[in-house]
């Protein structure tokens, strides 16, 4: 799969803020449940992602790897047939992926990490949807920061919320930075694409001059 030129770096998010400057957007339940929304407005372009054809989850528990093509030694075959049909495929694995009665323009896989592999689901690309962190280092992968709803709970109230774009037009939203040991292949691809021609346009603050 070509990289593509990503539109935006990892956004992070802290527990009222995200991006630069957002509006904050938060809501907190009694049991310290709390849920974040990221405004659309701080949310660069990208392609929706397309249904792949298989999926590959490194050995090493790295985010799993669509493609447009079958696997040439698949462990397995699974057949969607309902948005929201959530099946589960463990590290190591590669699957070859159907789809019977499932519109691939308005659809897209959403996936969960696991302890030993992730939970794939079928969602719907402009609609709503819900994650629920219970682990530092946790990933998901969506199609739209801006319709996610994120929830974790008090024991991870002081963790980073980092969403990273994906090469697919995906986003990855993981809770723990990389420096708490937390991995991040979108990550590594982005800084692959931070050359010193790059670096030398990304806009610097600068020092206001003060008035005489």
């Amino acid at each position: 799969m070509l990289l593509r030129t990503f539109a935006a770096t990892a956004l992070l998010i802290g527990l009222v803020s995200c991006g630069s400057a957002p509006e904050k957007n938060d809501t907190k339940t009694p049991d310290g449940h709390v849920s974040i929304n990221v405004p659309e407005k701080n949310i660069p372009p990208s392609p929706d992602p397309a249904l792949p054809t298989s999926v590959t989850l490194p050995g090493d528990g790295g985010a799993p790897a669509p493609a447009m093509e079958k696997a040439k030694s698949p462990t397995t075959t699974l057949t969607f047939t309902k948005v929201g049909q959530r099946e589960f495929v463990k590290t190591g694995e590669a699957v070859n992926l159907l789809y019977d009665g499932i519109d691939a323009k308005s659809t897209y896989v959403k996936y969960e990490s696991a302890e030993n592999g992730y939970w794939l689901e079928v969602a719907l690309t402009k609609e709503p949807t819900i994650v629920e962190f219970s682990y530092l280092c946790q990933r998901f992968i969506v199609a739209n920061p801006a319709l996610t709803s994120i929830g974790f709970g008090n024991g991870l109230r002081y963790e980073q919320i980092v969403w990273t774009p994906r090469q697919d037009g995906s986003w990855e939203v993981r809770i723990g930075a990389t420096e708490r040991g937390c991995k991040s292949e979108a990550l590594d691809d982005i800084n692959k694409l931070r050359t010193k021609d790059y670096q030398k346009e990304v806009p610097k603050a600068t020092t206001p001059k003060r008035k005489k």
